[in-house]
């Protein structure tokens, strides 16, 4: 079996020829890559380059494609910064506690879902 075909027989609830290896690790595939996380996380031709080194060097089964774990956060209004060499991050959320939750609005989400 190849990875691709590892993936999809694990997900269909069958036995593949061994366990598929899948990581999330855009931190160590940009930097093997000689990227900074700035370089990385802008440049799509630097992402997949960085993504499929990390393929060929570990023989990965398949891959995560991110380029930062705290995208989603910003993109429903959590204040984020991009540092040139870490990951974008958060120093606090839209709510302090629990409490905050029934002030968050409804999310605007387009499309049939």
């Amino acid at each position: 079996m190849n990875g691709y075909e590892r993936i999809i027989s694990a997900l269909k609830g069958e036995r593949p020829d061994t366990t598929p290896v899948m990581l999330h690790n855009f931190m160590m595939a940009a930097q093997e890559a000689g990227y900074t996380q700035a370089e990385f996380c802008s440049n799509l031709q630097k992402i997949a380059n960085a993504f499929i080194q990390s393929v060929e060097k570990y023989q990965f089964d398949g891959i995560l494609v991110d380029i930062d774990t705290v995208t989603l956060a910003g993109a429903v209004g959590v204040p984020i910064d991009f540092p040139e060499n870490e990951p974008a991050r958060t120093n606090r959320g839209c709510i302090t506690d629990l409490n905050g939750v029934n002030d968050l609005g409804t999310p605007d989400i387009p499309g049939n879902l």
